[in-house]
């Protein structure tokens, strides 16, 4: 985690090129895009052959900071994307889930955009 001082300033980001890598980010929010996102999933991985390497799944709008979900990513990588295996994906995205007494409908919305993500990139 990174804090700035007081007085600190961020001028910018830099985010390395990695060549051949896919990425997408799905965000459901009730209305239009200004809207506050009820959940986000971020994806990004390198497709070797049919297998899914080094990916990475964020999710956002489920706690205080984005979320990685290393369950989901460890259930996808070095597997094809094919159906059965993004569901694994999907489903361990949510496994050890503790919502909040009115956020239980996120985890059924978590699942949805995990899949609608890594079926972007399906074989």
């Amino acid at each position: 985690m990174h804090r700035l001082k007081p007085g600190e300033l961020l001028l910018g980001v830099t985010i390395p090129f990695r060549a051949n890598q896919r990425s997408t980010f799905v965000k459901y929010a009730m209305r239009q895009s200004w809207d506050l996102a009820l959940a986000i999933v971020a994806v990004v991985f390198t497709p070797d052959e049919d297998r899914c390497r080094d990916c990475r799944i964020v999710l956002g709008g489920v706690a205080p900071t984005p979320w990685r979900s290393f369950s989901a990513e460890i259930e996808i990588v070095g597997k094809p994307l094919v159906a059965a295996y993004i569901d694994k994906a999907a489903r361990a995205a949510i496994a050890d889930a503790h919502p909040l007494k009115h956020n239980e409908y996120k985890l059924g919305l978590v699942k949805k955009l995990v899949r609608t993500a890594l079926a972007e990139f399906s074989i």
